[in-house]
Order: C-alpha cells, then sequence, then structure tokens
C-alpha cells in the first residue's frame, strides 16, 4: 500500500466491528488495521500517531459520535459507513 499514508476510517455497528478486523487480516493482511473501540481505546496525540500508521481505522457509530473531536484531528483518505 504505497503512498497511502492517509487513513481510511470505517465506521460500522459494533456487532460486526470484530468481522471486519477478522476479515482484514485474513483476506488482505498487507493491510494495517486498528479498532478504536472500547474503554481503553487511544485518545489524543496516541490516536493521531496510531491512525498515521495505519491503513484502516475502525470504529462505531456511537463512538464516530462520542470522538468527534478527536476524530475530526486527523486528516481522512476516506471515510465509509
Amino acid at each position: 500500500l504505497e503512498g497511502n499514508d492517509v487513513p481510511t476510517l470505517l465506521v460500522v455497528p459494533m456487532s460486526i466491528i470484530d468481522t471486519w478486523e477478522n476479515e482484514t487480516r485474513k483476506f488482505a493482511p498487507e493491510v494495517s488495521i486498528h479498532v478504536h473501540h472500547g474503554p481503553n481505546r487511544l485518545a489524543g496525540e496516541d490516536f493521531v500517531k496510531k491512525a498515521a500508521d495505519t491503513n484502516v481505522i475502525v470504529t462505531t457509530y456511537n463512538l464516530a459520535y462520542l470522538d468527534e473531536d478527536l476524530l475530526s484531528e486527523v486528516a481522512w483518505r476516506r471515510i465509509a459507513w
């Protein structure tokens, strides 16, 4: 994935967040993926740095709303829901 220095934000229902992670790792192992979910999720500069080093960030609809300010700190290549 050369030249892909800007991540994609994928917003999905909580019920399929693990499926997205597992299927991506299985069928596209070259794609780096990070799940932004749960009480121990990254915040602040830690999240921004992780996003810069990741192809796809997966989160839920609820967290996209709750973490709107944090997510807006990243220049996303694309946002999909």
